[in-house]
């Protein structure tokens, strides 16, 4: 069996003092705004990421950089989109090496999958791709085209500083390493949440936001309640939660329920607290304190209070406040981590900027600009139009206004909530359909007290099956 790999840890974000090390730069002034703590991981801490000089020099020189064209592919759309074009623009303005950079938007994380599979037929792949991290192991495995960029990184002449590599959070940076080659380095990590309605929460006797599934179902039900005490049956079934059947949020709900589903190489379903999961899962629905909406604009049901708490990524929480205030509510809204039997947690889920290679020049041309776009004021500019977790906490200096501006975010990201990273190997990229197809069966199936053991076994035969012939 192939080699995979995986990084199941848990991150604490919390509220603390600026740190000292994280000094404001030139290019922005500094402001007093919350920073996020080191990385604290469950299992073997993390070391703190710093250079190393043993790496044999880069042999290319700066002035064989002149005129470089690369190709930069990412999945990001509106207003991150439309920033990354200002900024390649002044990238390609002011470079000292005279590198030009050509950008292309797919549309998404699966349309630029499908887009590298046509230039990996044609052996013409861009030479900087941001994509999940999964994605490039996959790629590494299939062609070896992944571009080791330690070397790079550790560079005396185009490499990081101490202070830089330091910044990230030792866990975002070591998840792209792969048998000590650094196959990429952060580029977002957003995370999967719940939104929640307090003001209509508070209104049906709730205070704090649901911790434990128990109370999780509590709440949804006691808003189901309220949809059946009006003369209209046909909205009888509103109110709960609104089904995410995203392999994020099936993945989600089975690590708060305390389900390990890599285990010694291989995706393994079928266990005690898999088969909790589910069953908590489906329950909801038969009690009608879940429903299965068709619109995928979820937050629309959310601002008409036809769900009182829905799943979201974090980044796409943003477009709440715009839709809210089209449907007229005055509702009152926070951000929650998953209800979990032990720690809540959200769930992270990483993009990653690689160098897939072409040629030596376009290579070194292709990290220079990762490394421009990894520069915590480049950073900031980013996360302010994408709304996901800081990578590090330089980022967090050169935020300005943003923290108040979007309170809910600011909330969590300095919480102390637990962050759980979505599978990292290559297998996942084929696995991630099979949790999609489970929950589909869990909702749209008849009542059968063999139904969710049948649906483990599938998932454990179909993810070994895969895993098998991916990539």
């Amino acid at each position: 069996m192939k080699r995979k790999r995986q990084i199941s840890l848990l991150i604490i974000i919390s509220l603390a003092a600026l740190v000292a090390s994280c000094s404001p730069q030139s290019e922005a002034p500094a402001v007093d705004t919350p920073t996020i703590a080191p990385v604290k991981a469950t299992s073997t801490p993390a070391s703190t990421p710093v250079r190393n000089l043993d790496y044999k020099e880069i042999s290319v020189e700066a002035d064989r950089l002149e005129g470089i064209q690369i190709r930069f592919m990412h999945p990001w759309m509106g207003d991150t989109h439309d920033l990354l074009l200002t900024m390649v623009d002044q990238f390609n303005q002011s470079n000292e090496y005279g590198i030009h950079v050509i950008t292309q938007a797919p549309g998404s994380a699966g349309m630029v999958e499908n887009l590298l599979k046509e230039e990996g037929d044609k052996d013409d792949y861009s030479s900087v791709v941001a994509v999940p991290a999964s994605l490039i192991f996959a790629l590494d495995e299939k062609d070896g085209v992944v571009v080791d960029l330690a070397p790079y990184i550790h560079s005396q002449k185009f490499g990081m500083t101490d202070e830089q590599v330091g910044d990230f959070h030792p866990d975002f940076w070591n998840a792209v390493i792969n048998a000590d080659r650094q196959l990429g380095i952060p580029a977002q990590f957003s995370g999967m949440v719940m939104v929640y309605n307090t003001k209509w929460a508070g209104e049906l006797g709730f205070g704090d936001p649901p911790v434990t599934p128990g109370e999780f179902k509590e709440l949804a039900c006691a808003a189901n309640a309220t949809f059946k005490k009006d003369a209209d049956e046909t909205n009888d079934g509103l109110g709960g939660w609104v089904v995410n059947r995203s392999a994020e949020s099936v993945f989600a709900w089975l690590t708060a329920f305390g389900s390990t589903i890599y285990t010694d190489g291989a995706y393994t379903f079928d266990s005690a607290e898999s088969k909790e999961a589910l069953a908590y899962l489906r329950g909801l629905t038969q009690d009608s304190c879940a429903w299965v909406g068709r619109n995928p604009r979820t937050e629309e049901y959310f601002a008409r209070r036809e769900t009182i708490v829905y799943t979201t990524w974090l980044q796409d929480a943003e477009n709440l406040a715009a839709t809210m205030a089209r449907a007229g509510s005055v509702d009152d809204w926070s951000i929650m981590p998953f209800p979990t039997t032990n720690d809540q947690l959200t769930l992270a889920s990483n993009l990653v900027y690689s160098v897939l290679h072409t040629n030596d020049e376009k290579d070194l041309a292709a990290w220079l600009f990762i490394r421009w776009l990894s520069d915590p004021v480049q950073q900031a500019r980013l996360l302010q139009t994408s709304g996901t977790y800081p990578l590090g906490t330089g980022v967090m200096t050169h935020m300005g206004d943003y923290t108040q501006t979007n309170p809910q975010w600011n909330d969590l990201v300095t919480s102390g909530y637990s962050i759980q990273l979505a599978p990292v190997n290559a297998d996942w990229q084929a696995v991630r359909p099979v949790l999609e197809d489970g929950v589909w069966q869990l909702f749209n199936s008849e009542n059968n007290p063999e139904l969710i053991q049948a649906i483990l076994n599938q998932m454990d035969d179909l993810a070994e099956e895969l895993a098998e012939r991916y990539p």
